[in-house]
């Protein structure tokens, strides 16, 4: 029969055709498997709350230092830089050359003042001679000096034995003035033999008198010889410090005029040229840096300075993840470090700045680490878990709570 033509709607012919798949049922959808996903999910969130921690940091910053320290070789004079004898990289012994440098000012006659440097020689060679003849003028002055406390201390010795002889003297006329007392009572002597032996005896102590004046005189004027000795030596040698001085002003002015027209900039210690930025030909001044000079053999570390309020958190032995400013931490990755050192106080004691110095040492495998290249760090503390991170500032709050309580 034509299916067109059928009596049968459409769906009791499509039902037809279909009845041994069975009868059609609507199921409606279940919920075990949503919610065995918002189970797990709960279960992955509870566990990083719980059991994932994250490290508290402390950013800081400083730059690359090296112990022993580097040094600088510094051009001490204007001029154009001649030959440089050296390159970045190089392996340099102290006094080594690193560069010549040629000066602007030149004189007649190879290069050198030479009236100047005669002139000063001339008096350099005086100045000598007036050394040797102030330290034997110095040397005479003592001598003499002592030979006259020398002198007044045999002439003290000598008052004093006058001095003890008179009084044995003084003595026995005094006897004897008393024994004429005596006789001239009895009637035995005179008036005029007693008044004799009176003045005897007065004489003696008038002597006696004298004696004693002389002596305090002379120990007087040996104490002047005594400090006159004691001045003699300071008074020589600041006589001699002051030639000293004209002589080592005038051997600057002898250098200073016999300075050829090219100079040198040598290695102010031993070690590897670590930066240059000196070509031949380029006009310098006074100051200007020729090269910087790491030591042989010398340590890496990370000067950083730690404000006051981050101390309390930064301990020695922490990890450090540093950004150098030479090695761009998106393409060489972060520079890792160890604590090594903190200040037990601040670099200055007044003023506003009062940061403590933290030394850092890079871990090993590190790349080259150029000196005086700034660094930017992250100090790895204290580790928390997530949750108490969360629920710090409840925390908080409640220890404030019931301090206030």
């Amino acid at each position: 029969m034509d299916k067109d033509n059928s009596i049968f709607r459409p769906e009791a012919l499509q039902y037809k055709n279909n009845a041994w798949l069975g009868d059609f049922a609507v199921s409606a959808p279940s919920v075990l498997p949503t919610a065995l996903w918002c189970a797990v999910g709960i279960l992955l969130v509870s566990i990083l709350l719980l059991f994932t921690t994250y490290a508290q940091r402390v950013p800081v910053s400083g730059r690359v230092i090296y112990t022993p320290t580097a040094a600088e070789a510094v051009f001490n004079q204007d001029g154009v830089i001649g030959r440089i004898e050296v390159r970045q990289g190089d392996t340099v012994k102290k006094g080594d050359i690193i560069a010549t440098l040629s000066r602007d000012v030149t004189y007649t006659g190879g290069g050198m003042n030479k009236a100047l440097q005669d002139a000063a020689q001339s008096q350099i060679i005086e100045l000598q001679k007036r050394e040797v003849e102030r330290r034997k003028e110095g040397d005479g002055e003592r001598q003499r000096l002592r030979e006259k406390i020398t002198i007044k201390e045999h002439e003290i010795e000598v008052i004093k034995t006058a001095v003890a002889a008179e009084l044995e003297r003084s003595a026995s006329l005094k006897k004897r003035m008393a024994f004429y007392q005596q006789l001239l009572q009895k009637g035995v002597a005179t008036v005029q033999e007693k008044i004799e032996r009176e003045n005897e005896y007065h004489n003696s102590v008038a002597q006696l008198n004298t004696h004693r004046i002389n002596i305090a005189r002379a120990q007087g004027e040996r104490l002047q010889l005594v400090d006159e000795l004691a001045k003699s030596d300071p008074q020589e040698k600041q006589s001699l410090t002051e030639i000293q001085q004209q002589k080592v002003a005038l051997q600057q002015q002898v250098i200073n005029a016999s300075a050829v027209v090219e100079s040198l900039i040598v290695s102010p210690l031993d070690g590897v040229i670590a930066s240059m930025s000196i070509l031949e030909g380029q006009r310098v001044t006074a100051g200007a840096i020729a090269a910087v000079v790491v030591p042989e053999n010398a340590r890496p570390f990370v000067e950083m300075w730690l404000p006051p309020s981050a101390l309390q958190e930064v301990k020695t032995g922490q990890h450090v993840l540093m950004r150098v400013a030479s090695l761009p931490w998106e393409w060489f990755g972060k520079v890792t470090g160890t604590v090594a050192t903190i200040s037990a106080s601040p670099e200055a004691l007044t003023g506003s700045n009062r940061r403590f110095r933290v030394l850092i040492v890079p871990d090993a495998g590190t790349g080259v680490l150029p000196a005086g290249v700034e660094v930017e760090a992250d100090i790895l503390t204290t580790h928390r878990r997530i949750w108490e991170w969360i629920f710090s500032p409840v925390k908080q709050s409640m220890n404030r709570l019931s301090t206030e309580s």
